[in-house]
């Protein structure tokens, strides 16, 4: 059986998984060492990767958040523009249902709920396909090694 015919196992998933969150922390916080500075760069892009990919936000995490709201909703909305980020992202929340589905066999409703907040901020692409557990390693490794490091 070739690579491109082997399933994707749950460890190869959080591989990739992990590529995509970090390529997207990796590329907001050279802009938000822009925007707020050295000091709360690294605190914004956490704050907005935990809420586009619907992650638990550590307690220190969940303080900035709560003092600096509007700012990183603000950061949010700027988002829509990213073409790249919008698209590993929503891919990220669509293959996650997948092993989720497979693995837990959770409600649809809470698979559902991540991608359900990205509609609500406007950032969910329906792509004309749905990818494809192998097409989403291949996609989320190349986003990573693109990022700046």
């Amino acid at each position: 059986m070739t690579t491109e015919n082997k399933p994707v196992t749950a460890e190869q998933f959080l591989q990739a998984e992990r590529h995509a969150i970090t390529g997207v922390f990796a590329r907001l916080l050279p802009r938000y060492h822009a925007t707020h500075g050295e000091g709360h760069a690294a605190r914004y892009a956490m704050a907005v990767t935990n809420i586009l990919f619907s992650l638990p936000a550590q307690e220190m995490d969940r303080r900035f958040l709560e003092s600096h709201r509007e700012a990183v909703d603000k950061e949010i909305a700027a988002l829509k523009d990213d073409f790249e980020i919008r698209e590993i992202v929503s891919e990220t929340i669509t293959i996650r249902i997948v092993f989720a589905s497979r693995q837990r066999g959770c409600s649809q409703k809470d698979l559902m709920a991540p991608v359900e907040k990205l509609k609500d901020l406007g950032l969910y692409l329906q792509g004309s396909t749905i990818p494809t557990p192998r097409s989403f390693l291949i996609k989320a490794e190349a986003f990573f090694k693109a990022s700046p490091r």
